[in-house]
């Protein structure tokens, strides 16, 4: 990477400038709130449990019985709290999608580095896989949502990660090759691998995936986003351990 040479940094948004786990915390209060005359008492640590396994933070297994993370974590709760009155699943889908977004948080440092790229002249994306109304919904409960120039989210175009396509339609949209294009992802091969393979420089979120074995150490790793300002300039950051 010729760091002279970097225009754009896209970022990934579960667990790279949204911390999802955290996200769930929040939205596990406001579904105890709102259900709590329909359930009989269960504790604030069961919903979470629940809610956590059968999200498998935001990725459904292959031989999930359900199409999306969403029926996924509603079925759990229907079947696995106890009701005093009959639910639909379909109700707890409705109240994830309406309630999850509203409840992200940021990811630390998130903000401010965002805000750094953009004040030193860096044009800042998303590429995310999911609903195009759930990353447009999670965007805007962010403090930064106003610094972020694209957004493309794989529901909308029908295209996901790791597929080099979505990363090259983001970048012929915005106007970028990809040797000016820097991106930052959590997932060893959704975001790092499928950003290289693109042409990007990938930088990998170290803390959320264990990098697989079979795989070639990452070129670019990074522990925390605050030091991305200072591998755009001078690459400095370690490369990472297995």
């Amino acid at each position: 990477m010729d760091p002279s040479s970097i225009k754009a940094i896209y970022f990934d948004l579960d667990n790279t400038l949204v911390h999802r786990q955290q996200s769930i915390q929040q939205y596990c209060r406001r579904f105890m709130t709102e259900f709590d005359s329909a359930l009989e008492p269960v504790s604030s640590d069961k919903v979470l449990a629940t809610v956590t396994a059968a999200d498998n933070g935001g990725y459904r297994p292959d031989d999930a019985p359900y199409p999306t993370v969403m029926e996924m974590v509603a079925h759990a709760l229907s079947e696995e709290l106890t009701w005093k009155v009959t639910v639909d699943p379909g109700a707890i889908v409705d109240h994830w999608c309406e309630h999850l977004p509203k409840q992200s948080v940021p990811m630390p440092g998130a903000e401010d580095v965002i805000k750094h790229l953009k004040a030193n002249g860096y044009f800042v994306g998303i590429i995310s896989n999911g609903r195009q109304e759930s990353r447009e919904s999670t965007l805007e409960a962010m403090p930064f949502k106003g610094d972020i120039e694209q957004l493309v989210a794989s529901g909308g175009v029908g295209i996901k990660k790791p597929d080099a396509r979505l990363f090259h339609l983001a970048l012929e949209e915005a106007g970028w090759r990809p040797e000016e294009c820097v991106y930052v992802g959590d997932h060893p091969r959704n975001d790092y691998l499928g950003a290289r393979d693109a042409g990007l420089t990938a930088i990998w979120l170290h803390g959320f995936h264990t990098w697989p074995d079979e795989l070639d150490t990452p070129e670019r790793m990074i522990r925390r986003l605050d030091e991305v300002p200072a591998l755009l300039v001078n690459e400095t950051v370690p490369a990472a351990m297995k």
